[in-house]
C-alpha cells in the first residue's frame, strides 16, 4: 500500500487536475451564457450555480464521509461533475445551462478531501500538506486559465465543457484504482454534535475568515478583465496572469513552512495584510499597480487559504473532520458564490466601491485572525 504522503499527493494531485477542468471555461463563461441569452441576470445565474448548490451539499457530504469514507464521496462527486459537464456541453438554452452548472456544484467533494489529508498526515507535516494542495489547484488554474480561451477560440466554447468531461473522466479512474483510504471506523453523527461544532470558536473563526478570502478572490477574478483590457487584450491576459499566479505559488510553498513551525496566526495575518494591499493597489491607474495589487492578492489567497485549512483540522473536534470541513466548506462556497454576486451589482456604480467593500472585508477577516491562538495544539484522536 502506497505511503500516506503519496497518497495524498496522488489524491491532492487528481481533484487539482479536475479543478483545472473548470477554470478552462471561466474566462469565457459569459461568452457561451450569452449565446443563449442577453440577460445578464441568467448568466449570473449560470455562473453561481455551481457555488450556490456546492454551499448546500458540504455539510451533508461532510456527514457523509465521516460514515462512508471519504475516497467513495470523492468518486461520487467526480461522476456528478462529469455529469454537469456533459450538460453544459450539450446546452440548448440558458435553462439548461444552469441545471449543468448546478449538477457540476453537487459534484464538489471538497470537505472529503480536506478530512482525507487530516486522516493521513501528522499535525507538524499538514500545514504543508495543504500549501500542496494549494499548489496544485494554483498550478491546475493557471493552466486552465491560459489554455482555455486559446483552445475556446480553435475548437469552440462547447469542446471545453467536453474537456472538463473527459478530465473528470480520467481522474475518476485513478482514483478508483489509485488511491488507498485508511480503513478506519466511522461513527454516525447526531443533532447535538451540529450545536457543539457551532461552539468551537476556532472552527466558526476559521469558517468566517475563509468566507472573506474567497469573496475576495471571486471578486478579484471578476473584476479582473474590466482593469485589465484597458492594458491587453483577452489573448494576451496570460502575460499578466502567469507571474501573478506563479509568485502566489512561490509564497505559500514558503510561508506554509513557516506556519508549520507554530506560527499559523502569523502567517495569517500576513496573508490578509497582502489581501488588503491587493485590495487598494488597483484603484490606482497604471498597469504597474495593477500588476503589484493582484501579485500581493494571490500570493495573500493562496497562503491564507492553506493556512486556515490547516487550522481548521487541527482544531475540529476528533472524530468529526469531515463535518467540519463540511461547515468551513459552506461558508468557502457561499464565499465564491457572494463574491461574484455582490461585485457584480456594486460594479454598476463603479469598481472603485466594489474594491472598496472587498478592502473593508478583508479588514474584518483581519480581525478575525487577530483572535486565533498563538499556537495550535492538536486535537485528541479517539
Amino acid at each position: 500500500m502506497p505511503k500516506p504522503r503519496s497518497n495524498v499527493l496522488g489524491l491532492s494531485a487528481a481533484v487539482a487536475l479536475r479543478a483545472m477542468g473548470t477554470s478552462l471555461y471561466l474566462p469565457v463563461f459569459a461568452l457561451y451564457g450569452r449565446t443563449f441569452t442577453d440577460s445578464a441576470l441568467l448568466v449570473g445565474l449560470a455562473f453561481g450555480a455551481q457555488g450556490f448548490v456546492q454551499a448546500a451539499l458540504e455539510i451533508p457530504y461532510g456527514v457523509i464521509s465521516d460514515r462512508v469514507g471519504r475516497k467513495r464521496l470523492i468518486v461520487l462527486g467526480n461522476l456528478c461533475f462529469i455529469t454537469g459537464s456533459i450538460i453544459c456541453a450539450l446546452a440548448s438554452g440558458i435553462l439548461m445551462l444552469i441545471l449543468g452548472r448546478a449538477i457540476q456544484g453537487a459534484g464538489s467533494a471538497t470537505s472529503a478531501l480536506l478530512a482525507f489529508v487530516a486522516d493521513t498526515t501528522g499535525a507538524r507535516e499538514r500545514t504543508r500538506a495543504m500549501g500542496q494542495i494549494s499548489i496544485f489547484f494554483s498550478l491546475a488554474f493557471l493552466g486552465g486559465v491560459v489554455l482555455g480561451p486559446t483552445l475556446g477560440a480553435h475548437f469552440g466554447i462547447r469542446a471545453l465543457f467536453w474537456g472538463a468531461a473527459l478530465i473528470g473522466a480520467l481522474t475518476t479512474l485513478y482514483i478508483i484504482f489509485s488511491v488507498h483510504e485508511l480503513g478506519e471506523s466511522r461513527r454516525g453523527v447526531e443533532l447535538k454534535q451540529f450545536g457543539g461544532l457551532f461552539r468551537n470558536r476556532e472552527v466558526v473563526r476559521a469558517s468566517g475568515s475563509v468566507l472573506i478570502a474567497t469573496y475576495a478572490s471571486s471578486s478579484m477574478f471578476l473584476l479582473l478583465p474590466l482593469l485589465l483590457r484597458v492594458y491587453l487584450p483577452m489573448g494576451e491576459f496570460w502575460k499578466f496572469l502567469l507571474p501573478v499566479v506563479g509568485l502566489g505559488v512561490a509564497a505559500v510553498a514558503v510561508l506554509s513552512r513557516y506556519a508549520d513551525r507554530g506560527r499559523q496566526r502569523t502567517t495569517l495575518l500576513i496573508a490578509f495584510v497582502l489581501l488588503f494591499i491587493g485590495g487598494v493597489l488597483p484603484t490606482s491607474p497604471g498597469y504597474l499597480s495593477l500588476f503589484v495589487g493582484y501579485v500581493a492578492f494571490f500570493m495573500g489567497f493562496a497562503t491564507a487559504v492553506s493556512v486556515l485549512a490547516s487550522i481548521l483540522t487541527l482544531t475540529a473536534p476528533a472524530g468529526r473532520v469531515g463535518l467540519a470541513t463540511g461547515f468551513y466548506n459552506v461558508a468557502q462556497a457561499s464565499g465564491y458564490f457572494l463574491g461574484g454576486t455582490v461585485t457584480g451589482f456594486l460594479i454598476q456604480w463603479s469598481d472603485e466601491i466594489a474594491l472598496g467593500v472587498l478592502a473593508l472585508l478583508v479588514l474584518g477577516g483581519t480581525a478575525l485572525g487577530l483572535g486565533f491562538p498563538r499556537t495550535f495544539a492538536p486535537p485528541a484522536r479517539s
